[in-house]
């Protein structure tokens, strides 16, 4: 057999006539059992737990398939090539050049392939253009898609929040597609997408065009306090809370956490079902945000200085409007969790602690319009102890707020603006924090330490005994129609007549079970936890010598 030189190339050594038909390891039946492989492999992509994946990848994929068609052509053409007669052209007419091109175009295929199946980390123009097309469809509950596109979104969620900022895109994404309520109560349960945000977030700057991403995190923590299987709701059920401590304390997005006003309105109006355990969620996050140690020597003395009064003002203004959506006895588990957890709040500073003070004594007043004081006398008394114990006289400011509160809504105000709304104070015909006042200060006004109270508190007390002093008795013969005084009274006898029988049902309802009003003495009887032991204080001899004047 004559030699040749190989390939048609005369700077190639010389080869037999041979090597014209010779095929390389890659032939036209290794390329068909190949497409079959290809064929399984795409069977694969088809799988819906690669959906997604496969979605964000369409160029990915188109690509293979044009390099499977690419290789299959070559090997068709390499094995005609032998029966073609003519003279085989250099290079060109040999069919082992074509099917070792095919194997170069079947090794980077096989590459290609490989990484198909590799997670996004970081996401291309394709991929955010792929995303954009497919987020719409993926987020639709009835696709069924969800945890799909949530497991995709975790590898590359740090670069498609830090490109959201800059491309169009990607933040329509975010606060369309990904702020659907079905997208982010599976997000909720994502621990990933959950800390990502909270650290891109945290470490941006200020020039950072990140208002979407805060708003997205807030509505993600939102729905995972509502969720019951969500990171956040799990975190705040635990002992020590790392991953809420970690936002309120360390990234200081308690702001971002609570948005506004109608957010939270929202949020109460949309869970009524479920509120009790929203709030007591909430309540957790209160004593965090207050500074409550949650194991030992852990250090809180920075807390109170990152305590912003309008957020803590905003936390309490929500306890105080869920009170009236908890029935009776959630309202009395709530006020319980309140009290749990001792914090150290002597030195909260004035500012702030006037406003704690006041929002607490705010939720006592909302309590104290559903409650009926007759059913768990003991449990009532105890809470509104503990409560102003704990956030009422925490501090001389905390005291002050609280007691200045309590005062003017049981003996009135001068300020006319007040004086309008003055039926928000009243229960029926009277100031409806009397049972309150008798609860916080009971125990100590009639104990036998009473005579030693401090001046500054005895003053208190002796402004409210005069005011009752004065207007009992006229409520108890139907002189007066109001306990404040400010109404007429009916001049037609029919009309006196229904003004005493409503002064004697005010005066049973007026007081809490453990306290009696005797209009004979015009006395007020304290009885304590054991029934057979009480003390009475006379309120004319009260006022007249202005202290203390007990029944011997």
């Amino acid at each position: 057999m004559e030699s040749i030189p190989c390939l048609g190339l005369n700077f190639l050594s010389e080869c037999s006539e041979g090597h014209l038909t010779e095929h390389f390891l890659f032939n036209l039946e290794t390329a068909i059992s190949g497409l079959a492989i290809v064929v399984a492999i795409y069977a694969l992509v088809l799988e819906r737990r690669f959906r997604a994946l496969m979605e964000l990848k369409r160029n990915e994929r188109k690509l293979i398939i044009k390099f499977v068609v690419a290789i299959i052509l070559l090997t068709l053409i390499g094995s005609v090539l032998p029966y073609v007669p003519d003279k085989p052209l250099p290079l060109l007419g040999y069919p082992i050049f074509w099917e070792l091109l095919a194997t170069c175009f079947l090794l980077y295929t096989a590459y290609l392939a490989y990484n198909l199946f590799q997670h996004i980390k970081n996401l291309s123009k394709k991929h955010i253009s792929a995303l954009a097309d497919y987020a719409p469809k993926s987020t639709a509950k009835y696709q069924g898609t969800l945890n799909f596109i949530l497991v995709e979104a975790e590898y590359f969620w740090s670069d498609f929040l830090n490109k959201s900022t800059t491309n169009n895109l990607l933040q329509n994404v975010l606060t369309v597609d990904f702020s659907q309520p079905d997208f982010l109560k599976a997000a909720s349960r994502s621990r990933t997408i959950l800390i990502d945000t909270v650290k891109f977030v945290e470490e941006s700057d200020e020039n950072t065009n990140k208002e979407s991403i805060e708003i997205f995190l807030q509505d993600l923590i939102f729905t995972g306090i509502t969720q019951n299987d969500s990171i956040i709701s799990d975190d705040l059920d635990s002992s020590y809370k790392p991953i809420m401590r970690y936002i309120i304390r360390k990234a200081e997005l308690t702001d971002v956490l609570l948005g506004n006003s109608s957010d939270l309105f929202l949020l109460r109006m949309n869970n009524k079902n479920n509120l009790i355990k929203i709030v007591n969620r909430f309540n957790e996050i209160f004593h965090m945000y207050l500074g409550r140690q949650y194991y030992h020597n852990e250090d809180v003395s920075k807390c109170f200085e990152k305590i912003d009064p309008k957020i803590l003002k905003k936390l309490l203004e929500f306890f105080k409007d869920s009170v009236s959506d908890l029935d009776e006895k959630a309202q009395s588990d709530f006020l319980r969790n309140l009290t749990r957890g001792f914090i150290a709040l002597e030195n909260l500073p004035e500012e702030k602690s006037v406003v704690l003070a006041e929002g607490i004594y705010n939720i006592l007043e909302e309590y104290v319009q559903w409650k009926n004081f007759s059913k768990n006398l003991t449990n009532d008394r105890m809470l509104f102890y503990e409560l102003y114990r704990q956030y009422g006289k925490c501090n001389k400011y905390a005291k002050q707020a609280f007691n200045t509160k309590l005062l003017e809504k049981i003996i009135g105000s001068e300020d006319k603006k007040k004086m309008e709304y003055s039926w928000y104070n009243l229960k029926g015909y009277y100031p409806m924090m009397i049972p309150a006042y008798f609860f916080i200060h009971g125990h100590t006004l009639f104990s036998d330490d009473g005579i030693n109270i401090p001046k500054e508190d005895m003053n208190f007390h002796l402004k409210i005994l005069k005011k009752m002093q004065q207007n009992l008795p006229k409520i108890a013969s139907g002189r007066t129609q109001e306990y404040l005084d400010r109404v007429e009274m009916p001049k037609d006898l029919r009309g006196a007549n229904i003004v005493k029988r409503r002064a004697e049902k005010t005066l049973s309802e007026m007081f809490p079970p453990s306290v009696m009003y005797d209009k004979e003495e015009n006395s007020i009887t304290y009885f304590f936890s054991n029934e057979e032991y009480h003390k009475t204080v006379l309120l004319d001899e009260t006022a007249r010598v202005n202290e203390l004047v007990f029944k011997n």
